[in-house]
C-alpha cells in the first residue's frame, strides 16, 4: 500500500503522514554537500574535532582507532574470513 505514491512523492510522502498526526517544526542548520571528493574534504575539515577517531583510508576497508580500541571493517568476505581464521590460530 502506498508503494508507488511513496516513490513518486519521495520525502513528501512521509512528511504528509507525519503532519496529519503531529506538529512538525523546521530546524535551521548549515548544510555541507559531500557529493564530490573536494566537498567531502572541505566538510570533513569543517567538522574535525580533537577527539575524533583517526581513520586510515583503504580500498574496501576502514580502520578506526578510538582511544585504546581498533575497529576494522571490510566489504570483502574472504578478507574477513581469513582474519577470523588468523585470530583462531
Amino acid at each position: 500500500m502506498g508503494k508507488s505514491s511513496a516513490i513518486e512523492q519521495g520525502e513528501a510522502y512521509v512528511l504528509k503522514s507525519l503532519i496529519s498526526k503531529k506538529t512538525i517544526y523546521a530546524l535551521k542548520f548549515e548544510w555541507f554537500d559531500t557529493g564530490t571528493p573536494q566537498a567531502l574534504h572541505y566538510s570533513t575539515a569543517e567538522y574535525k574535532s580533537s577527539d575524533d577517531p583517526f581513520i586510515l583510508p583503504k580500498e574496501n576497508e576502514c580502520i578506526w582507532f578510538i582511544k585504546d580500541q581498533v575497529i576494522k571493517f571490510s566489504s570483502e568476505r574472504l578478507f574477513i574470513s581469513n582474519r577470523v581464521k588468523k585470530l583462531n590460530i
